[in-house]
């Protein structure tokens, strides 16, 4: 082999670098600027005559939990989304047993190809994705399947908080060790080793909540940072790029500034919720470093007002530059502040169903729930016979129905994505009071996107005029809390 001249075989590697770094600098813009944009998933079901006739998707908008969107399949299998996000993420095709992850930008246009006897059969089933940076999501969907790792799920129980964390790190520690090979086998885009490895690390240490639920059900403390920064870091912009990012921010706010601090709770609890709230931002302004880490958190707070508390809201919303310096959040942000206050209320006509086909599936129920029950509060309660919580309520829940037993109150008990058998049981063992409604998978993911429930259990709370008042309406166990508000409701 002939070796060129020195200079230019000098000059080489020094403009590779020089490539290489412009390059990885694009990306990186890329992948971590917030910036609204169109996303557009296109896709095809070839149906069996036992397959489900809704499909849902799962993305992202930096609030505390995410948006659900659903979708009824045409006859020959189509289905279609549009709907903006906020910056490059990973988001969920969810499907009879089976989900897909896409990894999208904004202005991104996806078509998704599946059998629905794939979707029914495994929690990982292949798909063919086509479209713009599908390469990505091709390399999601090969690293899930390379992934041979038995589940984890570290057990809190006789654990102090340092142990638990380190088992969770080491977990980090291993699926860190199986990327690096798999990223040398397949040789993925840059867009997925990124997004891999801040999912290892969010993902996990969506765990963390866990630990403080154990904590809380065995009425015990624990001592030591949970939540520890050098593990799991606050302010990581690339990290957007992982949906499990921003829910670990919210869990990491609300644990450190609201949930462990005395003071913050005392004023909770004398209902003096712009008080509380001022001073949590004002303390996470002054502890938090600037970054996209701060103004995620202080939005999440921020958006989570705007719907529970929206005098508290827009009280707080006069120093909102302050607290989020983001210029898309600050727009989402004013946007609900110039909405006239009686949107915060729905008619619950509004959750109508628009189609003969969602007519089908899942009717008018809310209309007919207000018609059966005109003039009177309607408590909901949306709940899942798999879900610890929502079991936990059932004594509280019973208690408060007991003490509005001959009030014009109804309690009434949606349960959804369960199983039919075990919702009959759980009504018969723990005596769950009030009006109980079962909804099957396709009826439940209809209306959870039409209600845009977050997760179990929700509480919502109807008025006497037909209006949902409180979409986060206090839980039965609050004691106090959701007496007063329903007590004032009967004036």
């Amino acid at each position: 082999m002939v070796i060129p001249p020195n200079k230019p075989f000098k000059i080489m590697p020094v403009l590779l670098f020089v490539l290489a770094l412009s390059l990885s600098y694009g990306f990186a813009k890329e992948a971590t600027e917030v910036k609204k944009g169109k996303v557009i998933i296109n896709g095809h079901v070839q149906l069996a005559k036992s397959s489900s006739k809704v499909i849902s998707l799962i993305y992202s908008q930096l609030s505390a939990s995410p948006t659900r969107l659903s979708a009824i399949l045409d006859s020959t299998g189509y289905f279609q989304f549009e709907f903006d996000i906020l910056h490059p993420h990973d988001i969920t095709l969810r499907y009879e047993k089976g989900t897909v992850l896409l990894y999208v930008r904004p202005l991104d246009s996806l078509y998704v190809q599946f059998n629905s006897a794939n979707f029914q059969q495994n929690q990982y089933p292949d798909f063919v994705v086509s479209g713009k940076n599908a390469q990505t999501s091709k390399d999601i969907l090969s690293y899930r399947l390379f992934n041979k790792l038995k589940h984890f799920e570290p057990a809190p129980a006789h654990k102090s908080t340092e142990e638990y964390v380190a088992a969770i790190g080491r977990r980090i520690a291993t699926e860190d060790s199986l990327l690096a090979l798999f990223n040398l086998k397949f040789q993925p885009t840059e867009a997925f080793k990124v997004w891999a490895k801040k999912d290892i690390i969010y993902r996990n240490a969506n765990y963390l909540v866990d630990f403080e639920y154990h904590h809380s059900m065995q009425k015990t403390t624990f001592e030591g940072v949970l939540y520890d920064t050098n593990v799991f870091p606050v302010n990581d912009t690339e990290a957007i790029v992982s949906s499990w990012y921003q829910y670990h921010l919210w869990q990491y706010a609300t644990n450190k500034y609201i949930q462990r601090d005395s003071v913050i709770q005392g004023l909770l609890k004398e209902q003096k919720k712009g008080e509380a709230y001022r001073a949590v931002l004002k303390k996470i302004m002054a502890t938090e470093k600037p970054g996209i880490g701060r103004d995620i958190v202080c939005y999440q707070i921020l958006y989570m007002l705007s719907e529970e508390a929206n005098d508290v809201f827009r009280e707080l919303m006069k120093n909102s530059k302050v607290y989020v310096s983001t210029k898309e959040l600050t727009s989402i942000l004013n946007e609900k502040m110039t909405k006239d206050d009686k949107h915060a209320k729905y008619h619950i006509s509004f959750f109508k169903s628009d189609s003969k086909e969602e007519k089908e599936i899942v009717g008018d129920f809310m209309n007919g729930l207000i018609a059966k029950h005109k003039g009177k509060i309607i408590y909901l309660d949306f709940w899942a016979t798999w879900c610890g919580p929502c079991r936990s309520e059932v004594p509280h829940a019973i208690d408060l129905h007991n003490q509005y037993k001959n009030q014009p109150i109804v309690f009434v008990n949606l349960c959804l994505l369960s199983d039919r058998e075990a919702w009959k049981n759980a009504i018969e063992k723990q005596k769950i009071a009030g009006e109980n409604y079962f909804f099957d998978k396709d009826q439940s993911e209809l209306l959870k996107s039409r209600l845009k429930l977050e997760g179990f259990p929700t509480y919502m709370i109807i008025s006497k005029e037909g209006q949902i008042i409180n979409r986060q309406a206090p839980r039965p166990s609050s004691g106090n809390t959701i007496k007063t508000v329903l007590s004032k409701l009967l004036e």
